[in-house]
């Protein structure tokens, strides 16, 4: 009986501070759907390609400074990405491991752009 008027209560929620809270990676779905309901100082956190890409794009810019980086991101990148397994996409999303995931993967991307850019430049 306790819960389903705790969950009302909710609904009565206007604000939510979620300042101190930078590893909660998702809203409940019970705080998703209150709608008028102003969360503050959170942000959902990139995931996936999105955050792949943050992670990789300025290890990019400085190895290929003056080409088109967004050729690049788009042809090589995506490539990378989509060669991955599911299981490796995944590894990205955990919220306490997912950035020294991110590290690896970025660094083997590099790997497979500096062969390339050897290849174009030989």
């Amino acid at each position: 009986a306790a819960l389903p008027n705790a969950i009302g209560e909710l609904k009565a929620l206007t604000t939510l501070e979620l300042r101190e809270c930078s590893s909660l990676a998702a809203l409940p779905p019970t705080i998703k759907a209150i709608a008028k309901l102003e969360v503050q100082g959170w942000e959902q956190p990139l995931s996936g390609y999105a955050r792949f890409l943050q992670l990789a794009r300025p290890r990019i810019e400085a190895m290929f400074h003056d080409l088109l980086i967004t050729k690049i991101i788009k042809g090589s990148v995506s490539e990378f990405w989509d060669d991955l397994s599911e299981s490796k996409r995944a590894k990205l999303d955990d919220p306490h491991d997912g950035d020294a995931h991110g590290e690896i993967l970025v660094r083997n991307l590099m790997k497979v752009l500096r062969r390339q850019k050897r290849r174009i430049c030989d």
